[in-house]
């Protein structure tokens, strides 16, 4: 369970995976008692305890692979780079617009502990960037837990998709990941970009499902 204390939906996230209605019941719970709106992402045997939700007025939202890929280590590509305090705020800028975000809910999902060069930098968090010439033209987050890194996000500009940047972006930081020795990579894709993901060599390992209030997402 990871709540921001934010009236954002997307930050408040439950993730539940065990067998039974208890797990899912308990989530249920501690998301009325936050007062916040939020999401509880059923995974695996959590899948059939989706009645508990239904039950409580809540709605899918949502479904995607949560998939993995082994990584390997390759050439790195140096238009691919770890982001700096100037270009966490250029990504922020980015995530902004791809996901239509407001400037406080984008600060608050990339924190300044998120830079390469801040003095609390945090170690398992860390933000990517791909250019051309001076410019950004995609973006990633990853955090790294053992020895697998987890995609976070990913954003390219609406004027800018559909020209490969997402997948050379990828493809670059998952390379510096397996250098610096993770050896998987994780994510959970929507339905848009599995194909994505499928063709650079993730396989899916289960299905996720997103339910919420439908107060919270429908506006």
């Amino acid at each position: 369970m990871t709540f921001s204390g934010e009236k954002a939906v997307n930050l408040n996230v439950v993730v539940c995976h065990a067998p039974g209605s208890a797990v899912v019941e308990r989530a249920l719970a501690g998301v009325v008692e936050t007062g916040l709106p939020g999401l509880i992402m059923l995974a695996g045997p959590a899948l059939g305890a989706a009645r508990v939700l239904a039950d409580a007025d809540w709605v899918p939202v949502e479904s995607g692979p949560f998939m993995a890929l082994a990584l390997s280590r390759a050439d790195p590509d140096t238009a691919v780079r770890r982001l700096d305090g100037q270009g966490l705020t250029e990504l922020r800028s980015m995530v902004e617009e791809t996901y239509r975000l407001s400037p406080s809910i984008a600060d608050l999902a990339l924190p300044d502990a998120a830079a390469s060069d801040a003095p609390d930098a945090d170690a398992a968090f860390a933000t990517w960037g791909l250019y051309e010439g001076d410019t950004m033209v995609s973006g990633v987050g990853t955090s790294t837990v053992g020895d697998n890194v987890c995609i976070w996000f990913m954003a390219t500009p609406p004027g800018l998709q559909r020209r490969g940047y997402g997948r050379r972006l990828l493809t670059g930081v998952l390379a510096q990941c397996a250098e610096q020795g993770a050896s998987t990579g994780l994510l959970i894709s929507s339905p848009a970009g599995e194909a994505l993901y499928l063709s650079m060599g993730f396989s899916v390992v289960e299905h996720w499902q997103v339910w919420s209030r439908p107060r919270w997402v429908l506006v």
